[in-house]
């Protein structure tokens, strides 16, 4: 299978307040690594786009695990349900 590839678009109109939506339930608040070293301060490891398109990747990820576990545990219980039909 051709490699799928998915592309949403919002209006310019629209951006600002997508944005404020996002963040509001996905604030991007991961931080690059304090190096006590030199004691670079710690800065955004994601532009507030760059965020948005991670979170996304990573949603979709789980949700795909969540479903192939699923359809796993359906198939072990079916197998489960076939062991007694033969007496």
């Amino acid at each position: 299978m051709a490699d799928q590839v998915i592309t949403l678009t919002i209006p310019e109109a629209k951006t600002v307040l997508a944005l404020k939506g996002f963040l509001a339930l996905y604030p991007n608040t991961e931080l690059t690594d304090f190096d006590i070293e030199d004691d670079t301060p710690q800065e955004a490891l994601y532009t507030d786009g760059q965020w948005i398109r991670e979170k996304i990747k990573r949603n979709i990820i789980r949700d795909i695990k969540r479903g192939l576990t699923i359809a796993r545990d359906k198939e072990v219980s079916a197998i489960e349900d076939a062991t007694g039909i033969i007496t």
